[in-house]
């Protein structure tokens, strides 16, 4: 049985801009790591050799060298799926590379695709990580693939599972509400809540259905900032 899992845009704010370096995705076998660029953003990405977990290290805004990075200790997943028998995907989940490539897509895009297997025996998980020209934004999707005999269920998916280090920054959030009647009025209200590690998270409710639109800003006092924004038709939340 194979499963779509999720699809997100994961962008460092800051602006389009042309760019004369090639988009590229690179591999180095030697240590098992991913460099994509287009020139105005990279993403480092690797296959841990003695732990085996799968994550992103390093997203760069290369005009301004803003950068955020993976905390100590924790991998930075594009990946997290529980399954109701308890067992779960996620930032310390074991993996073997299986198979790996680029390929050019539409609009002068890349694509790097990395084919993944649990080391348990029990999934595949296949990433595409996609950049275009002269864009600040990362495009991933996950394929999930049940290698078991028996059906597996799948009791939550996370559409937003990274991790970054928070560097002792603050940081302010940013949405925008739908245009909503119930279960309250809403029309596309800015809402900016200041996000502290003791404070209580914000948490949006999107899709269809929900109160709030699907994306989501944080920057910090230093300007650095993140966007992610989700590309799910069902009922999702975030936070």
């Amino acid at each position: 049985m194979r499963l779509f899992a999720l699809s997100l845009a994961l962008s460092i704010l800051g602006l389009a801009q042309d760019s004369n370096s090639a988009i590229s995705a690179t591999y180095d076998p030697a240590f098992q790591f991913w460099r994509l660029s287009n020139g105005v953003l990279e993403a480092q990405f690797r296959l841990d050799r003695q732990q085996g977990f799968f994550a992103l290290d390093t997203l760069r805004h290369l005009p301004s060298a803003a950068a955020w990075r993976r905390p100590i200790g924790r991998a930075a997943t594009p990946v997290d799926v529980a399954f109701r028998d308890g067992s779960r995907l996620e930032f310390n989940t074991e993996y073997l590379l299986l198979e790996q490539f680029s390929e050019p897509i539409p609009r002068n895009g890349v694509r790097q695709v990395i084919r993944l297997a649990e080391a348990a025996g029990n999934f595949e998980v296949t990433i595409h990580l996609e950049l275009y020209p002269n864009e600040p934004v990362l495009r991933h999707r996950a394929f999930l693939k049940n290698r078991r005999s028996q059906s597996a269920w799948i009791r939550n998916v996370n559409l937003t599972p990274w991790n970054f280090a928070d560097n002792s920054d603050a940081f302010t959030s940013f949405h925008v509400n739908q245009w909503v009647i119930v279960p309250r009025e809403a029309n596309f209200e800015p809402v900016e809540t200041s996000l502290t590690p003791e404070g209580i998270p914000v948490v949006l409710n999107t899709g269809s259905g929900g109160v709030h639109c699907s994306w989501l800003v944080v920057r910090g006092r230093d300007q650095r900032g993140l966007f992610a924004g989700l590309e799910f038709n069902g009922r999702a939340t975030m936070q």
